[in-house]
């Protein structure tokens, strides 16, 4: 790698980095105006609670609970980070709104890393909508080569795109598991129309859990709750 391109990859990591602690920072803000209720009612959807008591097999778990939190809601119900949005107040341009506005228009989806990126990071594929996103992500990039499919959601801060907090490993194994919870109004749809729809991610997550398939992640970054 040329003097230049090292520049230029040391510059998306640098950028990286500072947007990454503004997500994150934006995620414990997000979750705190999340109910008990909702919080459980999210766990249970997915298999990881009975009534009212937690059944996580690793804390990566949690973090599929705290996606659906944030960025899904049944219809009628507002999704917790559009009402963070709401009660926020910063200034217009500034890395906290660019961070917040991109993680409004987050996308989930089942993704394929492609190649490494050039100025570091990967490219990765939308194997539901098709198109090329560049991801940066440093745990991702020590651990996933070319190939390496997974399920979850990607937002645009900056000409590159940022992970929402939980990366679900997607194989034959999963895929065959999701069938069993496709409902009849998901398996009618697009593959763009399913991906946007809340039920495909509980359902991608459901069929995660009980595959096991969080066992071992090394590479999601997990939103603490504060």
């Amino acid at each position: 790698m040329g003097g230049g391109a090292i520049d230029m990859a040391n510059t998306a990591l640098k950028r990286y980095r500072t947007l990454r602690l503004v997500a994150n920072a934006h995620n414990n803000a997000g979750l705190k105006l999340v109910c008990a209720k909702t919080l459980m009612e999210n766990a249970r959807a997915i298999g990881l609670a009975h009534r009212n008591v937690m059944t996580l097999e690793s804390e990566d778990e949690l973090t599929m609970v705290y996606d659906l939190c944030l960025h899904t809601a049944r219809p009628g119900r507002s999704r917790a980070i559009d009402r963070f949005a709401r009660a926020a107040s910063f200034v217009a341009a500034s890395d906290e709104a660019i961070v917040l506005a991109a993680m409004r228009q987050a996308r989930f989806s089942i993704w394929q890393v492609m190649e490494y990126h050039h100025e570091g990071g990967l490219v990765v594929r939308d194997r539901l909508r098709g198109g090329d996103a560049w991801l940066m992500d440093e745990a991702m990039t020590a651990s996933c080569g070319p190939d390496f499919q997974f399920a979850g959601r990607l937002f645009m801060p900056h000409d590159f795109a940022m992970s929402s907090g939980v990366l679900v490993p997607f194989d034959a194994k999963l895929a065959a598991a999701l069938e069993d919870y496709m409902t009849a109004g998901l398996s009618a749809m697009t593959l763009p129309e399913m991906a946007g729809d809340y039920r495909f991610a509980q359902g991608l997550y459901r069929a995660a859990v009980a595959t096991n398939a969080m066992a071992g992640v090394a590479f999601a970054e997990t939103p603490i709750a504060a």
